[in-house]
C-alpha cells in the first residue's frame, strides 16, 4: 500500500498535477519509516517554496535512512537533501553522479532539467545544451512510451533549438498522459518557437479547463494564454489579456510558485504598457502574498526579466498570436470603464542599474 501511494505521488509530482501531496502523505501514514516517501514530500514542499516544511521533512528522511535501505536509496535521499537545503552546485554534481549509476531514478534525474532545474540556475551559459546532453546520455534506459522522459527530452530539445524533433516527442507524451501539466506547458513553448501560434493558443484553450487551478502551473499556463492575446493588443483590445490576468494570473488569485506569480504578473502588465495600453490604477503596486510576505516591486522584476530576455533572444524571435473566442468569456471583475481608460502608470526604469538588478535577482531566485 505504501509503495503504491509513493509511486502515484511521484508520478503526479513529475506531471505537476494536483494530488501528489495526498498520495505521499498516505505513503508516509502507511509506512512512517519510508525514507523515500519523506524525501519526496520534502521535494514537493520545496517546489511550492515551503522551505521550512521542506527542510524539516528532508531531515526526517535522513534520520530514516538505515542499513535496511539500499545504496541507491541512501544516495537518493542525500541528493534531495543537498537540493532542499540550497546547496545547488553540490546537488547538481551529486545528481549527475547518481544518474550515471541509476539513470531510471526519475525524481533525481528531474532535478537538473526543466525551466527551474539545477542546470538552468547553475550560471552556465550552455545550460540548454547540458540538458539535452543529459537526456541523450540516458535515453537508452527509457522505453519509447515513457511519458515522463519524452516530456523532458522533448522540452530540452525544443528549448535548445531542435524544435520540430522536440515537439514530436512532446505530442507523443501528451497522448500517453494528458494529465501532464509539464508537457502541456512545454508543448506550448515548442509551438510558439515554431511559429505555430494559433495551434499553441488552441492547445491551451482546450487543455487548461481540465487542469484544476490548484495545479502549480495553472496560473503560468494561463499567462501563456494571455500572451496569445498580443495580437488582440496590437488591434487595441486589451480586455482579453486583462481578463485572464484578473481571473488567474494576478498575485491574489494565482496558486503557483512565488517566482512564477511575480514574473508572470509583472511581465504581462509591462507588455500591456509597452504596447501603449492603460494599466488600471493600482495594478503596479506591491501587494501582500497569500503566504503573508510581500513581493519585490513588479516594475523592478519586469525590467529585469525584459533585460535578461533581450540578451538571450533577438527581437525577431518575439511573435504575437491570435486570441481564441473562448478566452473572451473570462470577464474581469471590478474594472470600470474609467479604470480601463485611465492613463498608464509611470514606466519602470530600464535597464536597471547593475547593483539594483543583481540585488533583485538574488532575492527572487531563492
Amino acid at each position: 500500500m505504501a509503495a503504491a501511494h509513493y509511486r502515484d505521488g511521484v508520478a503526479l509530482m513529475l506531471a505537476a498535477w494536483p494530488g501528489a501531496g495526498e498520495d505521499l502523505d498516505a505513503a508516509i501514514a502507511a509506512d512512517p519509516d519510508s525514507a523515500l516517501a519523506h524525501a519526496a514530500r520534502a521535494r514537493l514542499h520545496a517546489m511550492h517554496a515551503q522551505l521550512v516544511e521542506a527542510r524539516a521533512r528532508i531531515a526526517v528522511a535522513q534520520e530514516k535512512v538505515t542499513a535496511a535501505h539500499s545504496e541507491r536509496e541512501a544516495s537518493h535521499v542525500d541528493v534531495l537533501a543537498l537540493a532542499v537545503n540550497g546547496k545547488s552546485q553540490e546537488a547538481l554534481k551529486a545528481a549527475l553522479a547518481h544518474a550515471d549509476r541509476w539513470p531510471r531514478d526519475t525524481l533525481i534525474l528531474s532535478l537538473p532539467i526543466g525551466a527551474f532545474g539545477l542546470f538552468a540556475f547553475s550560471g552556465m551559459v550552455e545550460h540548454n545544451q547540458a540538458k539535452v546532453d543529459l537526456c541523450e546520455r540516458h535515453a537508452a534506459h527509457f522505453a519509447d512510451d515513457d511519458w515522463w522522459f519524452l516530456t523532458y527530452r522533448g522540452w530540452s530539445l525544443a528549448e535548445n533549438g531542435e524544435v520540430a524533433r522536440g515537439r514530436a516527442m512532446l505530442e507523443r507524451a501528451i497522448e500517453l498522459r494528458r494529465q501532464n501539466a509539464n508537457c502541456a506547458h512545454a508543448l506550448a513553448h515548442a509551438m510558439f518557437e515554431a511559429g505555430a501560434n494559433h495551434e499553441a493558443e488552441a492547445l491551451i484553450a482546450g487543455w487548461l479547463p481540465e487542469y484544476d487551478r490548484s495545479g502549480i502551473l495553472h496560473g503560468h499556463i494561463a499567462w501563456h494564454a494571455a500572451l496569445a492575446a498580443l495580437a488582440a493588443l496590437e488591434r487595441g483590445d486589451a480586455d482579453t489579456a486583462l481578463a485572464i490576468y484578473d481571473g488567474t494570473v494576478r498575485h491574489s488569485v494565482s496558486l503557483g510558485t512565488p517566482i512564477n506569480i511575480v514574473s508572470d504578473a509583472a511581465s504581462l502588465l509591462w507588455r500591456l504598457q509597452a504596447y501603449g495600453h492603460a494599466v488600471p490604477e493600482g495594478l503596479w503596486r506591491m501587494r501582500p502574498t497569500m503566504r503573508g510576505g510581500s513581493f519585490p516591486s513588479p516594475a523592478m522584476l519586469s525590467s529585469i526579466r525584459t533585460w535578461r530576455c533581450s540578451k538571450r533572444r533577438p527581437a525577431t524571435a518575439r511573435r504575437s498570436v491570435a486570441v481564441s473566442p473562448r478566452w473572451t468569456n473570462w470577464s474581469p471583475k471590478g474594472r470600470s470603464a474609467r479604470a480601463r481608460s485611465s492613463p498608464p502608470s509611470a514606466a519602470p526604469r530600464w535597464p536597471l542599474p547593475k547593483a539594483t538588478m543583481r540585488d533583485a535577482c538574488t532575492s527572487s531566485n531563492r
